[in-house]
């Protein structure tokens, strides 16, 4: 969708922002450039609508030249999301969302299906339409910057480190909303950011880049993290790059152990083999429909295992979750261990220490 060839920048001081850019990003894909400071991943982003000129190479965009293109024209068919969000001051939400159709001459029943739909999309109530940007937190004003950007149903999206003037909290759904957008819109996103663990959060590939402009590395999160590029990846990507790692992979993807399950009624001896087997002192005890009901000591079973002397497991994980939410609940269990529920909260099994560690190796 968006291709970069031999692209160079350099500013009228002499500073050369992008040196020699080759890069081709996917449609329907989130794509982040990821760099510290000054490495050239914003400009990158300008030049694709003309925010800023390349002084060499080209941008292709969609099969077209984006110089053979008005830079008004070119924009209009972008969607740009900033961090300092840029709404209208003396224009409501709606107005503000509806700015970009209005211009493009859509009807205004259609304008104002389109920002009906839109405050839907981004979670935001109906009657949000009504305010003005001063009367809104800086979450939502942020949906609103993201449903302005999206108002024409453009095929690309640029992003300009939208969430990084939100508070841990809302940045994290920001961020799941829009991981929830894109499943369903399957939008080619530009996405910047210098921090990492949100590269590794949203992008379907992420290009790490260095000054000035240079691409260190391009793949999926999964590639970067199992095999950085060079020792400049590696730095930038942290100690706990493991750990990055196992928040990429869902617990569904791996198999989990049957435990020492058993089930209500059994008898005594049936419940000590299940524990022999998988050398604990505990049983894992479920209903007949593999409900989990809890857990019990082996020296607390009698002739058969009851309900009644069944103890919670204070923390259990669902299968979409990942590993690294396995691992958080590992360290906090009292056997170190994991519950594994599936979708329709029947026990699937349990996960241990050395099934992360063999997805690391």
């Amino acid at each position: 969708m968006i291709t970069f060839e031999g692209v160079t920048k350099r500013f009228a001081d002499g500073t050369v922002g992008i040196e020699h850019l080759d890069l081709a990003l996917p449609g329907g894909e989130i794509t982040v450039l990821v760099g510290p400071s000054g490495c050239g991943k914003t400009t990158a982003m300008r030049l694709v609508n003309r925010m800023i000129e390349p002084s060499g190479g080209r941008i292709v965009l969609g099969g077209t030249d984006v110089r053979d293109v008005p830079p008004a024209a070119l924009r209009r068919g972008i969607g740009y999301v900033i961090q300092q969000i840029g709404l209208f001051p003396h224009r409501t939400t709606a107005q503000n969302i509806a700015t970009v159709p209005e211009l493009d001459g859509w009807d205004r029943a259609r304008v104002r299906a389109r920002v009906a739909e839109l405050l839907e999309l981004v979670g935001l109530p109906p009657d949000v339409g009504q305010r003005y940007p001063h009367q809104l937190s800086g979450g939502q004003r942020q949906r609103v910057g993201v449903a302005r950007a999206l108002a024409a149903d453009p095929p690309v999206l640029l992003m300009d480190e939208p969430f990084g003037a939100v508070d841990p909290v809302v940045r994290a759904q920001l961020q799941d909303e829009l991981r929830r957008i894109q499943a369903a819109m399957r939008k080619t996103i530009v996405f910047v950011t210098h921090d990492v663990d949100e590269a590794i959060l949203l992008g379907d590939r992420i290009a790490v880049m260095s000054a000035p402009g240079r691409v260190e590395q391009f793949g999926t999160p999964a590639e970067i993290l199992a095999a950085p590029a060079n020792d400049f990846v590696t730095r930038f990507l942290g100690a706990e790059r493991g750990l990055k790692r196992l928040a990429l992979i869902p617990v569904a993807d791996i198999a989990a152990d049957q435990g020492p399950a058993v089930t209500v009624g059994a008898r005594r001896d049936e419940a000590a083999a299940a524990a022999a087997a998988a050398n604990t002192d505990w049983v894992v005890v479920l209903s007949p429909d593999r409900r989990l009901l809890g857990w019990t000591w082996l020296d607390d079973v009698g002739p058969t295992v009851e309900a009644a002397g069944a103890q919670p497991f204070r923390l259990s994980i669902q299968a979409h979750e990942s590993l690294r939410a396995a691992l958080d609940q590992m360290v906090s269990s009292q056997h170190g261990i994991c519950v594994r529920l599936g979708p329709d909260g029947t026990y699937e099994g349990i996960l241990t220490l050395e099934h992360l560690a063999a997805q690391l190796t």
